[in-house]
């Protein structure tokens, strides 16, 4: 089984991502709680022995991102593959695509009620555990929403980049 987890800033583009692995036949959870990342792996490799599973862990996630280096190393050994996608984009890039959908970023809404701008710096400093640990590395800032579905599959051709937004 291949372990893909996808992760990334709110409005990169992870649905994206999740929408062309699932057309690659993996099976596919969103906003899967952190500590049942190591049954999702089990469950599926009983009920459908061979599949590939793709997880999108991120801000919305219950759990903590600093804990997911850890688990991705203790999974190593349940799989055959597991790599980490980490999508992002510049913040301006960010900004606009809320605009245009007219959604709050998750911690701009409910308890904590940041200003988009400082949401979105809360965000990549929480998800930097995560980020450090990335197998490939996707800037979405140049691609359009229906772009990004066929670009952001992680064989396909992407720059690595060394840091995070």
């Amino acid at each position: 089984m291949h372990l893909l987890i996808v992760s990334g800033r709110s409005g990169a583009g992870k649905s994206s991502a999740l929408g062309a692995l699932e057309d690659l036949n993996f099976y596919c959870v969103d906003n899967l709680p952190v500590a049942l990342l190591k049954d999702a792996v089990n469950t599926l490799k009983t009920v459908s022995p061979g599949r590939n599973l793709a997880v999108s862990i991120d801000i919305r996630t219950l759990g903590h991102p600093a804990d997911v280096p850890a688990l991705v190393k203790g999974l190593e050994n349940q799989t055959t593959r597991v790599d980490v996608v980490f999508i992002d984009a510049t913040d301006e890039t960010l900004a606009r695509r809320f605009s245009e959908t007219r959604r709050l970023h998750p911690l701009s809404a409910g308890i904590e009620r940041h200003h988009l701008s400082a949401a979105l710096e809360l965000e990549r400093t929480r998800l930097l555990p995560i980020c450090a640990i990335a197998t490939f590395k996707i800037d979405s800032s140049g691609l359009s929403i229906h772009a990004l579905g066929t670009k952001s599959v992680p064989w396909w051709p992407v720059t690595q980049r060394q840091t995070c937004y």
